[in-house]
């Protein structure tokens, strides 16, 4: 597969491609505490050398105003959703940086290899929190308060809690595999960042990654009865290798507690217990979208979840995506999110299966896996609701918008 690098053809788009980078740091950076604060700075003091080195001109491309407004705004709104309730002005803004990026995109590929690249050098980093936190937790916690503000909780590396610590790793995996050039290095990153995965003990997260990268394997196959079989074979000794190291390691990592929980199953154990108390939530979520008609077509209020929830203490979310927009904004306003996301992953689809002989199949690859991880993703927790989540689905939107205006103007 051919990794290539588009980069801009002259001065005004390469500072309009660097500009953009910039802003999407500050976005990108807002889960990892008091780093905010230098990647904002970072964020000014690279705009302003964009626009001098450009001598200005950028302010006549449209993206720059309403992406200035999003840089103007997005630490207020963040600084909201952290201590009132502020979520829906935040995910508005985040949702106009969807807009703005899908319509006025970068004039080239180059910007958003860039953030890939970015992508890359997060998840390294992010595994060696994990892994220093689990193996040297004295050397760890000395950089995580500086990083943090605080002490990561478990697993939780450099970011602000576990599960989004196990996705990223999931995530970063991919990207790294289909995005690194150099092959030492691809296999480096990529073992890094699935040994921090399994020390996450993320099931959900494991078991989505292994099954994408699966499904891309039929998807991107053209013979599909043989793809079929190396699929079968390939779950059946993936099976066989999470007996041995539930046998050996036991559930302190990702793999063996997923063994344990298809168990626990097998023996009839409670679903409830198995899915952590999640049936209960679920439970509570469609009671309170059924309290009237008016509910049920509008439901109770964007982030009113955590105000009506009674069951037990500490939920903020319901833990599914679906179920919370359901609740909360009814079933009109889960038709709408939900159709554009069913339309932005098939477009993906129809990305990779055209560009797959191409020096763009990488991009469109990743581009999938990560609308996929995060869809899947929407029926077992919250990525609607964590920031890193949030913006890796967006940059991946964004990018399968950009292929598809290249594939639209070669038909």
């Amino acid at each position: 597969m051919k990794i290539n690098i588009h980069k801009p053809e002259n001065k005004l788009d390469q500072c309009s491609t660097y500009q953009n980078v910039f802003l999407y740091i500050i976005l990108w950076s807002t889960a990892t505490g008091r780093w905010m604060n230098y990647a904002c700075l970072l964020g000014i003091t690279g705009i302003i050398l964009c626009n001098i080195i450009a001598g200005f001109q950028i302010r006549k491309d449209c993206n720059i105003v309403l992406w200035g407004i999003l840089f103007a705004l997005f630490p207020i709104c963040d600084y909201m959703v952290r201590c009132s309730t502020g979520a829906e002005l935040y995910l508005i803004l985040i949702y106009l940086s969807l807009i703005v990026y899908s319509v006025f995109a970068e004039k080239n590929m180059y910007g958003f290899e860039l953030m890939f690249s970015l992508v890359n050098i997060f998840s390294g980093i992010q595994a060696i929190g994990i892994l220093m936190q689990k193996y040297l937790y004295g050397i760890y916690i000395k950089f995580a308060y500086h990083i943090l503000g605080y002490a990561g909780g478990r697993e939780s590396g450099f970011v602000t809690d576990y599960s989004l610590s196990g996705y990223v790793m999931a995530v970063g995996t991919i990207i790294a595999w289909f995005s690194i050039k150099n092959t030492k290095i691809r296999n480096f990153v990529c073992t890094l960042c699935f040994l921090a995965l399994m020390v996450t003990t993320k099931r959900s997260h494991t078991l989505i990654l292994l099954v994408g990268i699966l499904l891309i394997e039929y998807i991107m196959e053209p013979f599909k009865a043989r793809a079929l079989l190396r699929i079968i074979g390939t779950a059946v000794v993936l099976l066989l290798v999470g007996i041995i190291i539930y046998n050996i390691w036991g559930t302190g990592n990702a793999v063996g507690r997923l063994i344990y929980s298809l168990l626990q199953f097998e023996s009839g154990t409670d679903i409830n217990e198995i899915s952590s108390n999640r049936i209960d939530i679920y439970d509570q979520a469609i009671e309170l979208w059924r309290t009237s008609i008016k509910t049920i077509w509008l439901g109770n209020g964007w982030g009113n979840f955590k105000n009506l929830f009674t069951r037990f203490n500490g939920i903020a979310t319901a833990h599914n995506v679906f179920l919370q927009l359901l609740c909360e904004n009814g079933i009109l306003g889960l038709l709408c999110f939900g159709s554009v996301m069913i339309a932005t992953l098939l477009r993906s689809i129809k990305n990779m299966l055209y560009f797959k002989s191409s020096d763009y199949a990488w991009i469109s690859i990743i581009c999938f896996y990560i609308q996929f991880h995060f869809t899947i993703y929407c029926f077992l927790g919250s990525p609607l609701y964590d920031t890193i989540c949030l913006i890796y689905y967006i940059l991946a939107v964004c990018v399968s918008s950009f292929l598809y205006k290249i594939r639209s103007v070669t038909y």
